[in-house]
C-alpha cells in the first residue's frame, strides 16, 4: 500500500495498481468515441471505438483491462468507471474528456483526481447550466453564434484557432502533449467553422487577443471551403486593430496555402507571425513564444 495526496485529501493506493489516464474524444469522420487508456505518464495506449447506436461493450472494456495488464481484481470496478464515464461524455454533449490521474484505491475503488473536457458549443441549446456558467468575451455570444464561431476558454496560455473542431482538438492535443515539461496548456479551443470568412478570422483572433493569459496562438487551418487568403486578410486585420503583439504560429495547408502565406508575409508581420509544416512543428513553436523564446 501506498499513500497519494489528490485536493487535500490523502488516498490509500494499492501498490500492485498503476495509476491510469483516460482519453475519450470523436473521431468525426466515423461518427465514433474514441476511449484511449494508458499507464499515466505511458505512452502506449490502449484504444477502443464505441458506435452510439451500441455503447461502449463489456468486451471493450474487458480488452483495455487486458491490454493495461492491471490485476483481475480491479477489472470489474474499472468497467464500472468506464461505462459511467462514457455515459457522462455522451449525455454532457463533450467533444473531450481527459481523467488523470486514475487510481485504485486499498477500498476497491477508482478515484479521479482530474477531469479536464471540452464542451460541444453547438450542443449549448441542451445544457442552460453549461450556458450560464461560460464566461463569454466581450463580443458577446450571439455575435459569435451568428459569425459561426465556437469559443471555449480553458485556462492555459496557446489558444488554438482552426477551422473544424477536428483540427482545433488535434492542436489541443499537440500544445498538452508537447507542453508538459512547461506546465503550458491550451488557453482556448475556437472553432471558426468549416466556411470562414475573413471577417470571421478577424473576430476569433480578437477574441483571443482579449484574454490576457493568451501567450501565443496557433491557427491550424486547411484551406477548402475556408479560402486560405480569407485567412490571411482576416490575421492582417486583427492585428491591425491590436494593442497586443502576440506571436502567432500558422499551419496553413489545402487549397491555395500558398496564397494565403504570401499575403502574410507581404503584411510585414515577421516579427509575430511564423509558419510551421506540421502540427507538432506548430505547437513546438508556440511552446517557445509562450516560454519567451
Amino acid at each position: 500500500m501506498s499513500t497519494a495526496e489528490l485536493h487535500d485529501r490523502r488516498i490509500e493506493t494499492a501498490r500492485d495498481v498503476p495509476a491510469l489516464k483516460i482519453d475519450l474524444s470523436i473521431d468525426q469522420e466515423r461518427a465514433l468515441t474514441v476511449l484511449r487508456a494508458a499507464v499515466a505518464g505511458g505512452d502506449a495506449p490502449i484504444v477502443v471505438q464505441a458506435d452510439p447506436l451500441y455503447g461502449l461493450h463489456d468486451y471493450q472494456v474487458t480488452a483495455v483491462a487486458n491490454g493495461l495488464e492491471i490485476p483481475r481484481s480491479s477489472w470489474q470496478p474499472l468497467a464500472a468507471l468506464m461505462q459511467a464515464v462514457y455515459r457522462a461524455f455522451v449525455t454532457a454533449d463533450l467533444l473531450s474528456l481527459h481523467l488523470e490521474p486514475v487510481i485504485y484505491t486499498e477500498a476497491g475503488i477508482w478515484y479521479v483526481g482530474s477531469a479536464r473536457s471540452i464542451f460541444d458549443g453547438a450542443a449549448l441549446f441542451r445544457h442552460p447550466e453549461v450556458a450560464n456558467a461560460i464566461s463569454e468575451p466581450s463580443i458577446g455570444p450571439r455575435s459569435l453564434k451568428a459569425l459561426g464561431i465556437t469559443y471555449i476558454k480553458l485556462g492555459g496560455q496557446i489558444a488554438c484557432i482552426a477551422n473544424g473542431a477536428g483540427l482545433a482538438m488535434a492542436a489541443m492535443d499537440a500544445v498538452t502533449r508537447l507542453g508538459v515539461p512547461y506546465n503550458i496548456t491550451p488557453a482556448s479551443f475556437v472553432d471558426i467553422g468549416g466556411s470562414a470568412r475573413s471577417e470571421t478570422v478577424r473576430t476569433a483572433l480578437g477574441v483571443v487577443l482579449e484574454d490576457a493569459a493568451v501567450l501565443s496562438i496557433i491557427l491550424n487551418v486547411f484551406g477548402g471551403l475556408t479560402r486560405p487568403d480569407d485567412v490571411a486578410q482576416g490575421l492582417i486585420g486583427a492585428y491591425s486593430s491590436s494593442m497586443r503583439t502576440v506571436p502567432v504560429v500558422i499551419r496553413l495547408h489545402g487549397s491555395a496555402a500558398q496564397a494565403g502565406s504570401t499575403l502574410i508575409q507581404a503584411a510585414g508581420l515577421d516579427s509575430l507571425v511564423t509558419f510551421a509544416d506540421s502540427l507538432d512543428n506548430a505547437a513546438s513553436r508556440a511552446l517557445t513564444a509562450a516560454r519567451g523564446g
